[in-house]
């Protein structure tokens, strides 16, 4: 198997658990909806409002295309290097650093000073839930930047691949 059929085997089952996932979400939201405040785990908020089927694709949408970003630069790293220790050890290295630097500008965002600035590590920030719950339409431009991250990463990582000469 060559690294484009990889590469849309991954992307398609990514895809594919994201359908479920909101088709699941949508099915349960239309049997008994849930309130915007206790999807944000606010409920002593006084947050008007019901999640909407509209609501639901969106963040779900915005989800998905950051994790193909990170899927597609961990595909990279899989096309780059030859050893599979490099190719997991660097993409193990990227989704960590993505994860740790998204938990502590979590804790910047809760006060703690300076660890805000951790948002600018993560592809993760760009995943603005916020913006969708309360209408607002910055979600759709923060996702052209994992967008356009995904499509250079897999393009990179299939041109590498491609010209490798690999030993058998």
């Amino acid at each position: 198997m060559d690294g484009i059929a990889t590469m849309r085997i991954c992307r398609g089952s990514l895809a594919a658990m994201f359908a479920v996932e909101t088709l699941l979400h949508l099915a349960v939201n239309s049997a008994k909806p849930i309130s915007i405040a206790t999807a944000l785990g606010k409920s002593e908020l006084p947050l008007q409002g019901e999640l909407t089927a509209k609501m639901i694709v969106q963040v779900n949408l915005s989800a998905f295309v950051v994790c193909a970003a990170i899927a597609a630069v961990c595909f990279m790293f899989s096309g780059i290097f030859n050893s599979s220790k490099y190719s997991i050890g660097f993409s193990g290295a990227f989704v960590g650093v993505n994860i740790l630097a998204n938990m502590l500008s979590m804790f910047g965002s809760l006060g703690v000073g300076g660890l805000d600035k951790f948002k600018y590590l993560t592809i993760c920030s760009f995943y603005d839930y916020r913006s969708v719950l309360f209408s607002g339409n910055e979600w759709v431009t923060k996702m052209v930047f994992p967008a356009v991250i995904a499509i250079v990463a897999l393009t990179i990582g299939s041109v590498v691949f491609r010209k490798k000469d690999l030993p058998l």
